[in-house]
């Protein structure tokens, strides 16, 4: 399917990587992904970067330019932080939704692109429709399929999952003997309300495995000491090997049904591809396979799927 999805949540949740991977799990997946930071878009260059522009257009245009609508032509389009993008953009945008169709700067030509759009935000768009500065029309577009991914204070039992997977990624790339954390360790990373989120905790795992002494991380920067040892320590903050085999429902209704959502709507997303529904949320596949089972989603979504093409 090509609706738009809005991704929606706090800074360093994996924004990005939830949308290349519903890229990836897509018809679309063999055509280019292409991320615009709409933060750092400007009025004064907004149609250049967003539509390009030919050569002679404006001083300094030395060259024809491809816009980025047009780069995604055949694949997915991502505009990231969309909730900061000028309320001047937001129109031209939209313009582009409704129509398919880019013309560049200095030229009268027409170009249609066929583009898939998935956007992002940490922002909350009532308030931005309420006071003007967000487009309604826009949002209503933007949010054919909503996905909202928790925090990762929200998901305990995923960090020492998501902490072995970091490690390993930085000791593949670095060609060196695979490293592991120790339960103390992964117990404190555990209890840590991670304001940085996913970003925050890779940088984390980078940062000690650098400057780890010996083939185990038995350690933490001063800046995670602080955390105070609860009464009872959730089965998350075991090591890997048992928080995967583990099949105890968590504890907190609430966490229940965010990991719930976030797995319903993921693998949805990525139309019931269990690979790359696990790289969106960051999991094992044989994590996110006993999850499938145990909330009953993968029956639910075949049931769902032939329900539609009756």
């Amino acid at each position: 399917t090509d609706v738009n999805v809005l991704i929606n949540g706090e800074s360093g949740t994996g924004k990005e990587l939830f949308a290349e991977a519903i890229h990836k799990g897509s018809r679309r997946s063999k055509g280019p992904f292409v991320t615009i930071n709409c933060a750092a878009i400007t009025n004064e260059l907004a149609d250049s970067l967003l539509f390009g522009h030919v050569k002679g257009a404006f001083t300094g245009a030395n060259s024809d330019h491809t816009g980025f609508f047009e780069q995604a032509d055949g694949g997915t389009i991502f505009l990231d932080e969309i909730g900061d993008m000028s309320i001047e953009i937001q129109a031209k945008v939209l313009r582009v939704l409704q129509e398919r169709i880019v013309r560049r700067v200095g030229e009268k030509k027409e170009r249609s692109v066929d583009f898939r759009l998935i956007s992002a935000t940490h922002k909350d768009f009532t308030n931005a429709i309420e006071n003007g500065s967000f487009r309604a029309d826009l949002y209503y577009r933007l949010e054919e399929y909503p996905l909202d991914i928790p925090p990762l204070r929200e998901r305990k039992t995923d960090i020492p999952l998501l902490a072995n997977y970091f490690l390993e990624s930085f000791c593949n790339a670095n060609n060196i003997e695979m490293l592991s954390i120790a339960p103390e360790v992964m117990r404190q990373l555990v209890e840590y309300d991670w304001p940085g989120n996913i970003r925050e905790l890779q940088n984390i795992v980078r940062r000690t495995a650098i400057s780890r002494h010996g083939s185990e991380i038995d350690s933490l920067p001063a800046s995670l000491h602080h955390v105070k040892s609860p009464k009872h320590t959730p089965p998350a903050c075991e090591p890997l090997h048992q928080s995967t085999q583990s099949s105890e429902p968590l504890s907190n209704p609430s966490l229940r049904e965010a990991e719930l959502s976030a797995i319903a709507k993921a693998y949805e997303a990525c139309n019931g591809n269990q690979t790359e529904t696990a790289r969106m949320l960051g999991i094992s596949r044989s994590s996110l396979y006993r999850k499938l089972k145990k909330y009953g989603i993968e029956k639910n979504f075949s049931l769902e799927m032939k329900h539609q093409d009756r």
